[in-house]
């Protein structure tokens, strides 16, 4: 998957490799505890180099809650993420 890491001079092709980690847990975003959340990881490697990963939490009928992101190329600066959902309305 080809991407363009911020302060990269060029675009990169990245191997994603994404690992459920937990089913059925219960994880807390912004004060509000969420059940039956599904935890997905992902390990980025470029050229078998380790740029780092993320983290993504899904809760049952709502959605994503969480992100994370931490990638720490070689030679470029580290890039970070961090999204939390805030409120959501199930109608």
């Amino acid at each position: 998957m080809p991407f363009t890491l911020p302060g990269s001079p060029a675009p990169l092709t990245a191997d994603l490799i994404y690992t459920v980690k937990e089913t059925g847990a219960s994880h807390t975003v912004n004060g509000k505890s969420y059940n039956d959340v599904i935890h997905i990881k992902v390990d980025v490697t470029v050229l078998t180099i380790n740029f780092g990963g993320g983290d993504f939490f899904y809760a049952k009928d709502v959605g994503m809650i969480e992100s994370s992101i931490s990638l720490n190329p070689p030679g470029l600066a580290p890039y970070q993420s961090t999204e939390q959902l805030v409120s959501s309305e199930i109608k």
